[in-house]
């Protein structure tokens, strides 16, 4: 729908739209996949009636997202401009 919108603005516009959604969709596809995986531990521990363990599995899955997110912020910050060199931009 992006695309739609700055379809509008011109061809280096539909271009940035392109690198953007290429590097957001990395970005999804792992938090998803930590997600996923929480998800999966939290099940198993409530499956096997354990709902202490299941609680300090969540309380671990959340200080990861908060940790992740302490790392994968700067570091996108400072090396912006080489992930666009991998998509092709400049």
């Amino acid at each position: 729908m992006d695309i739609f919108f700055v379809g509008r603005l011109g061809e280096n516009a539909i271009a940035v739209v392109g690198y953007t959604e290429a590097m957001i969709t990395i970005i999804y596809s792992i938090a998803i996949g930590l997600s996923t995986a929480a998800t999966a531990v939290i099940s198993r521990r409530i499956g096997e009636k354990s709902p202490g363990e299941a609680a300090v599995a969540a309380g671990q899955a959340i200080f990861d997202r908060i940790h992740h997110y302490d790392i994968y912020q700067p570091s996108g910050y400072v090396f912006c401009e080489t992930a666009a060199g991998f998509h092709g931009g400049q």
